[in-house]
């Protein structure tokens, strides 16, 4: 704009000859007034523009403002999210830890139990021996206690027929053996007077 006032400025014609008053005035006149105008609307233009600077300045400060706070807002929850991380990593790592110790114990009790069941198997085996044994034993204590079978009864010889003598019957009630039977030791027909068979009736 002021460049263009100058050029008007320029534009005004030269005369070769000496002027009138009037004609300077005129002139200034002429020149003077497009000048100020122009630096009247230049002053105003610069004043609105400083105002419009001013509160585009203040948008701007105050989109800054708004920026900043969601800036810290997002800062606040990417803190805690971390701390939440931190926090779930830490105990990621302790399930994991506690897994491992779990599985080591499991393994060590798998192989305490193999060794027991190996142990069990060995006990039965030696237990059943051992009943054998004892069983063999009492067996061979039974026979050794059982006592010896009867031995057979040695035949026994008839004994020779006893001789007596009697000369009568007096004698033989004498001796207590009255009445004499036939076969029996002391009889004899002449003490059987009937002879029935029996003596000194």
């Amino acid at each position: 704009m002021t460049g263009q006032m100058y050029g008007a400025a320029q534009e005004v014609p030269q005369s070769d000859g000496p002027e009138s008053g009037s004609v300077k005035r005129s002139r200034w006149v002429s020149v003077g007034v497009p000048v100020a105008a122009g630096l009247l609307a230049l002053g105003l233009g610069s004043g609105a523009g400083a105002a419009g600077a001013q509160g585009e300045l203040e948008e701007l400060r105050a989109s800054e403002a708004a920026l900043t706070a969601e800036v810290e807002q997002a800062d606040s929850e990417a803190k805690k999210l971390e701390s939440q991380l931190r926090k779930a990593s830490a105990a990621l790592t302790s399930v994991e830890k506690r897994e491992a110790a779990l599985k080591a114990t499991a393994l060590q009790h798998a192989e305490k139990m193999k060794v027991l069941g190996d142990e069990k198997t060995a006990l039965v085996d030696q237990n059943a021996q051992l009943a054998a044994r004892v069983a063999e034993l009492e067996s061979a204590v039974s026979a050794a206690q059982a006592p010896p079978p009867p031995a057979p009864l040695a035949e026994v010889p008839p004994a020779p027929a006893a001789t007596a003598y009697y000369a009568n019957c007096t004698e033989v009630r004498a001796a207590g053996a009255a009445p004499l039977y036939s076969g029996s030791p002391g009889y004899s027909r002449k003490l059987d007077r009937d002879g029935d068979g029996v003596a000194c009736e």
